[in-house]
């Protein structure tokens, strides 16, 4: 994975739980991580997916329930982080599904595998990683985070159904799925 999402975990740390808590953090991980943390994670640079995973997993047991819902947390900070203005002008005039649809053409640029792929109707857009090595539940979590977080600027919270409305990973499977979009009216 690019440094960018690597880095904006521990920045999320940061805000949130303060030097300490990054203390507690690299406390916790895993000599190779910390390694790689003290060597300053530079945002352009390749990290191996299994650090990422561990990171999230690590912050997750450390500062949320155990279940991994706090990735989609760090991946709503990681999206208000990396995102330059240049996007956010985008994001602010654009839909759901089109930005959902640039965040699937610029899926490469921050991972060396899969591919996002995005289904959308007037309504409702399905988001699926197709085609990954090592399916994570952590990781399709954090991109379930990165879709919602993206995407708010173009979907007023007035009219947006729950942030998430269905996540499934199969144990083995080579996808996972995340649709985002409002409910009909009734």
């Amino acid at each position: 994975v690019k440094g960018s999402a690597l880095k904006s975990r521990f920045q999320f740390v940061e805000a949130r739980y303060g030097s300490a808590g990054v203390e507690r953090l690299l406390g916790a991980l895993p000599p190779e991580d910390r390694d790689l943390y003290a060597a300053g994670i530079l945002v352009s640079q390749w990290y191996p997916f299994e650090t990422f995973v561990r990171v999230l997993a690590t912050i997750d047991s450390l500062f949320g329930n155990g279940d991994l819902s706090l990735c989609i947390d760090m991946a709503r900070h990681a999206a208000d982080v990396n995102l330059t203005t240049l996007y956010r002008f985008f994001y602010r005039i654009g839909s759901v599904n089109f930005i959902l649809g640039m965040a699937a053409r610029l899926w490469r640029a921050h991972y060396d595998a899969g591919e996002l792929v995005i289904h959308g109707g007037e309504r409702m857009a399905t988001l699926q990683i197709v085609d990954w090595p090592a399916p994570e539940r952590a990781h399709c979590l954090s991109v379930m985070g990165l879709a919602t977080g993206i995407a708010a600027p173009a979907a007023p919270s007035s009219r947006r159904s729950p942030a998430a409305l269905r996540t499934r990973l199969a144990r083995g499977a080579v996808r996972c799925a995340h649709q985002e979009g409002r409910r009909p009216h009734r």
